[in-house]
């Protein structure tokens, strides 16, 4: 389903080839962590990368989070495993 998802956005133009490529890869990532791409905050997580990445392909500004925002994310227990995801396919650093 969410595989189905990127494709309607591809399909749609709402993103680029290269970020349907991008998101493809992700999803192959997060296959090897006990994960289920059913999740739905794997779906949420999946479709604001999504946007995140047009947004910045489209020159649109983007707005830096805020410090304490952050601090609540990094002391989740997911973090660590969010990080080591995003370091082995980062386009972009958020981190």
């Amino acid at each position: 389903m969410l595989r189905q998802k990127i494709e309607l956005l591809f399909e749609a133009k709402q993103i680029s080839n290269e970020n349907f490529i991008y998101l493809q890869k992700t999803l192959e990532i997060i296959e090897l962590i006990p994960i289920s791409l059913e999740d739905e905050k794997v779906h949420v997580l999946v479709t604001h990368l999504a946007m995140a990445i047009a947004r910045q392909e489209k020159g649109e500004s983007m707005q830096e989070m805020d410090a304490a925002i952050f601090t609540d994310i990094a002391a989740q227990e997911a973090f660590p495993r969010a990080k080591k995801v995003m370091g082995k396919n980062c386009k972009m650093i958020f981190l």
